[in-house]
């Protein structure tokens, strides 16, 4: 529960970050709700009730994550938020408010501009698509090009969320535990058949490595993986197991297992 909550918290700073789409989903539930179409009503109470009783619940995402566990990284929950249908449709309602033509066009400018300021979906839904996160910058490099000597040999490789589409967008074939696609939201509501329970188990610590290391590091070694990238975090040098930290940048820290 104290991972979710936390996670759930990292989300949000991170939205901040990109943008104010979540204030801008919020003002639109409330306009939704004060028009006399009860269409938009029925969109503006729903909107309100998953953003309340299931997005802004750590107890139901916990729930939630039990029975399809992809769910405890917060993420693909937020999918249920209606975003894409209340921001345009309360648009629409402020602008046709208005019977001089126009007001509805300068009502629609404004609209235009201060959708536009709030920053974009993709930053809502993940939180780091305009962030220093999502750049590929030297530190990344480093990164890259380092775990790619150690897996000459074909060693297997664990890598955070953060820096995995990177190895997989500039690493040179270099074999990964799991694609970018267990990232993915999909229509079985995070069921992820191509990968089994034990997998998608570590994808999930992986969110939390300064506590879940050692669990980690146990559950890769009977996958054979030889290489563990993860964030930077607190306490990493004490670390005992089978792997080693061979490497570690401002932001990454990278195991490597004892030979």
């Amino acid at each position: 529960m104290a991972n979710i909550c936390r996670t759930m918290y990292e989300f949000f700073q991170s939205s901040k970050l990109d943008g104010s789409y979540f204030l801008l989903f919020c003002l639109s539930i409330v306009i939704l709700m004060k028009v006399n179409d009860s269409k938009n009503k029925w969109i503006g109470t729903y909107s309100l009730i998953i953003t309340l009783a299931v997005v802004s619940s750590p107890l139901t995402v916990w729930l939630l994550s039990l029975v399809f566990p992809t769910m405890a990284n917060y993420y693909q929950l937020t999918m249920l938020l209606p975003i894409m249908i209340c921001v345009p449709f309360a648009s629409t309602e402020l602008i046709a408010g208005n019977e001089n033509p126009r007001q509805r066009a300068i009502v629609g400018i404004i609209l235009g501009v201060f959708i536009s300021v709030c920053g974009n979906f993709g930053g809502f839904f993940g939180g780091n698509t305009m962030t220093e996160a999502n750049h590929y910058n030297e530190e990344k490099q480093e990164v890259v090009e380092y775990i790619g000597t150690l897996s000459d040999d074909g060693g297997l490789v664990l890598a955070d969320d953060e820096i995995l589409p990177f190895i997989t967008s500039y690493g040179n074939n270099i074999p990964l535990l799991y694609g970018e696609d267990i990232m993915l939201f999909n229509g079985d509501l995070g069921i992820l058949d191509e990968y089994d329970d034990g997998i998608i188990e570590i994808h999930n610590l992986m969110w939390t490595p300064e506590q879940n290391m050692e669990k980690v590091a146990g559950l890769v070694e009977d996958y054979g993986c030889d290489i563990i990238v993860v964030n930077r975090f607190e306490g990493a040098k004490v670390f005992e197991g089978n792997y080693i930290l061979k490497k570690q940048t401002d932001n990454y820290l990278i195991f490597v297992k004892r030979n």
